[in-house]
């Protein structure tokens, strides 16, 4: 995440799927994965406001975002923490470090910070980390580390976490994140079902439950999204060959 992203419409469909766990009794905690934007990177990103056609999925939670939205240079993760578009106050948002042992001593932060939540949504800005870049890169700081992800559900939390999504089949590329999760010894016990807002940009966000009692809330909450404005009007789907958590 960074902060001119803060009340794009990349939010919308992000606070929608959020809320959706809340209303499930699930204690949320926010890991924004908060990255600086680098000076070779393109500065119209996030540049999409939420528009008219689809504000009436959630008219409070789209005027809030767009509000923030309006705050141009002044966007940022603070801003929509302060929105309390969520019921939990729990947030992480110091930026991640790019050196290796400075990111090891944020993340067991986190992981403390965190450690009363039942679920915690990671928001890294480009996802789960890909061979091409190395711990203590200069992009480092924009994936999650599939490590940190286990320590998370090893600590019975369960995970949402962004994935931006690569110029492949979709089939092809949620096997090959599957192959990553079976490979992993916690996370091979572990189902996930993966749901997508296509608007704009693709966005993916993998979903972990760390038990069946999550498991069961988790789907209520997806189920909740898909019986509603967001999937009638295609905002929002689940990958269709991961409808629900198989046995």
């Amino acid at each position: 995440m960074q902060n001119r992203y803060a009340g794009d419409i990349g939010d919308y469909g992000k606070f929608a799927l959020l809320r959706a766990m809340e209303a499930q009794g699930l204690k949320l905690g926010v890991n924004w994965y908060l990255a600086k934007t680098l000076p070779s990177e393109i500065h119209d990103d996030g540049k999409y406001r939420i528009p008219s056609q689809y504000a009436e999925l959630d008219p409070e939670l789209s005027a809030a975002l767009n509000r923030i939205f309006d705050l141009r240079e002044a966007r940022s993760v603070q801003a929509l923490e302060q929105a309390r578009l969520l019921a939990s106050d729990l947030f992480v948002n110091e930026e991640v470090p790019r050196e290796t042992d400075q990111r090891e001593v944020w993340h067991q932060k986190a992981l403390t910070k965190l450690a009363d939540c039942d679920i915690v949504f990671l928001d890294p800005d480009n996802g789960l980390n890909v061979k091409s870049v190395k711990p203590g890169s200069p992009k480092s700081p924009k994936y999650v580390w599939l490590r940190e992800v286990s320590d998370y559900i090893a600590s019975e939390k369960s995970v949402i976490f962004y994935n931006h999504r690569p110029r492949k089949k979709v089939e092809a590329y949620i096997a090959e994140h599957a192959a990553r999760f079976a490979a992993d010894p916690v996370l091979g016990r572990k189902h996930f079902s993966v749901m997508t807002f296509p608007r704009r940009s693709i966005r993916d966000y993998f979903i972990i439950p760390a038990s069946r009692t999550h498991e069961e809330r988790i789907s209520q909450a997806m189920q909740s999204l898909l019986d509603g404005p967001f999937w009638s009007s295609g905002f929002c789907f689940l990958q269709p060959s991961f409808q629900g958590f198989a046995e």
